[in-house]
């Protein structure tokens, strides 16, 4: 299933959804070669009531938000309903754990065994999966990820509200990872820390997953507030003072309040940096909310000897978006990652998207799927009746018009002065027969192109197509050739069969070399078309 799903979500179009505390944000783009097209980009404030460690409180809130957001154009509207949905890191567990190598479908028992060692809750309390990261050796490296269900079913049932089909479940570290990494030639490994407005978080990658990741309270609101009790100052003092002075200030007792704040901080990335090794770390990336306050880089990397930077990505979006003009992309960095999650080639990401949810993303995908290919059926067949209505009138009203003309020729050819002109008349009734059969052969062109067309399955489309007379003594038989291309042999073999099974077509041939190419082959046919009760 998940191999399907997979398949599913590099073919469809998505937007990514990242719902935290205090901001709901939306990303739309398309990828046209190195360059990826701003469709939309949205963002509307929530409560920070809202949304509670990690579970969304008022889902009522969030539905009103997201209409909003999918109604704007930003530039464009939001069309699809499918999406990548980025889920908070506190709620999510994450271990890269080594096992020997045993047949692929044994591997989902052999983890679920060692579930309790890697994942500290109940099996019945989370949605877990895995992802393998290499096969090298004798051992599998896989990472196994698991997110609470409390956390995961308050977004799926939010998200039935406006209609939205989650794809995907992913880690805002992992989208963060896609994001960083993509383009990154630098190797080793990272730290990621994403300091929000109320949640830190702090993450280890190994290779392209992440392996580690601790979370805890601690962000820009915890900032703001302090600021503003010492100074007894409103909100957009606060934003003045911190555009200003960021968390540096000449006040020492201020300072002392703001250094407290950052002591969690400071505390639980130097212990993740002794625990995997100094040397092992190549660089930390800071993004978040709180990265794009002044200062609070310089604060952190006097702290450790890992160099610091703000998280940026090396996509380039057309246009450009506010954010990235005034290098304040930090906050949108999962956002990024996770709408990439299909625009990429060696794509590692871990869909924490329930078992259930993922059949009705399937079901859903496969029943649009249908109901767009039977309308452009019905569509087809509409338009291929009304042409073919056209011809049959307009050559039936001619042969009339001329046939009536022929009678009234003839009754003035009887008066003795036109005597002679016999000769004249067997002429013109020589053209007039070959006018009804050119008439003739064109109905029958038509009528072999609408049923061909009906016969092709998808993804098979024609490049030419020849009729041929060859009856003899007035008998109607064609000879009809086409070639074109399809993704397959067997849609080929489908093609021939539909042809052989239609009752008015006979005798088809093909060469062997419809068949010596295994994607996209190009084909030919030959057939017999006999008009039997159809013109």
């Amino acid at each position: 299933m998940d191999v399907l799903l997979k398949n599913i979500i590099q073919r469809k179009k998505l937007f990514a959804i990242d719902i935290s505390p205090g901001s709901i944000k939306v990303l739309e783009f398309e990828k046209k070669k190195d360059i990826y097209k701003l469709k939309n980009i949205g963002e509307e404030e929530i409560p920070s009531s809202t949304f509670i460690a990690g579970i969304i409180r008022q889902p009522a809130v969030v539905v009103e938000k997201l209409k909003i957001i999918l109604e704007k154009k930003n530039p464009k509207k939001i069309k699809t309903n499918f999406a990548v949905v980025i889920m908070p890191d506190d709620q999510i567990y994450s271990q890269v754990v080594s096992i020997p190598k045993v047949e692929k479908k044994k591997i989902y028992e052999a983890l679920l065994f060692q579930l309790p060692n890697l994942i500290p809750m109940k099996e019945d309390d989370i949605y877990w999966t895995y992802d393998i990261l290499s096969e090298e050796g004798e051992m599998y490296d896989i990472v196994v990820t698991a997110v609470i269900k409390e956390s995961a079913d308050s977004f799926i049932e939010t998200l039935k509200q406006v209609k939205i089909v989650p794809l995907a479940f992913e880690s805002r570290a992992q989208s963060a990872l896609r994001a960083i990494t993509l383009g990154n030639k630098e190797e080793g490994e990272y730290i990621l820390l994403d300091i929000e407005k109320s949640v830190t978080s702090i993450a280890i990658n190994k290779k392209d997953a992440i392996q580690f990741s601790t979370s805890f309270y601690f962000g820009l609101n915890q900032i703001l507030k302090t600021i503003g009790e010492y100074k007894k100052i409103n909100d957009a003092e606060i934003q003045e003072y911190l555009q200003k002075d960021g968390i540096e200030t000449k006040d020492e007792e201020l300072q002392k309040h703001i250094d407290s704040l950052f002591e969690q901080v400071i505390q639980e990335l130097t212990k993740a940096i002794n625990f995997y090794g100094e040397d092992k770390i190549s660089k930390i990336y800071l993004y978040g909310e709180t990265a794009t306050v002044k200062g609070v880089l310089e604060k952190i990397q006097k702290s450790t000897k890992v160099p610091i930077e703000k998280a940026k990505s090396n996509i380039r979006i057309y246009p450009i978006p506010q954010w990235e003009k005034h290098e304040q992309i930090s906050p949108y960095i999962p956002l990024v990652g996770a709408e990439l999650i299909n625009k990429i080639e060696k794509n590692i990401y871990i869909n924490l998207l329930p078992q259930k949810e993922k059949s009705k993303a399937i079901r859903n995908y496969f029943l649009n799927f249908s109901l767009t290919t039977l309308k452009l059926l019905i569509f087809n067949l509409i338009f291929l009746s009304f042409v073919f209505v056209f011809l049959y009138y307009t050559n039936t009203q001619d042969i009339s018009n001329i046939n009536s003309e022929i009678s009234i020729y003839q009754s003035q050819l009887k008066n003795p002065k036109y005597k002679g002109v016999g000769s004249t008349i067997d002429t013109i009734n020589t053209n007039l027969s070959s006018l009804q059969k050119i008439y003739s052969g064109q109905y029958q062109w038509s009528y072999v192109v609408s049923q061909i067309a009906n016969l092709l399955p998808p993804n098979v489309h024609l490049t030419n197509l020849t009729i041929e007379n060859i009856g003899k003594s007035g008998r109607f038989i064609w000879q009809v050739s086409i070639t074109g291309t399809a993704q397959n042999a067997t849609q080929i073999l489908a093609l021939e069969k539909a042809i052989v099974s239609t009752s008015d077509f006979s005798n088809l041939t093909m060469p062997i070399s419809n068949f010596q190419k295994e994607v996209n082959p190009g084909f030919l046919m030959t057939f017999t078309y006999t008009q039997n009760n159809n013109g």
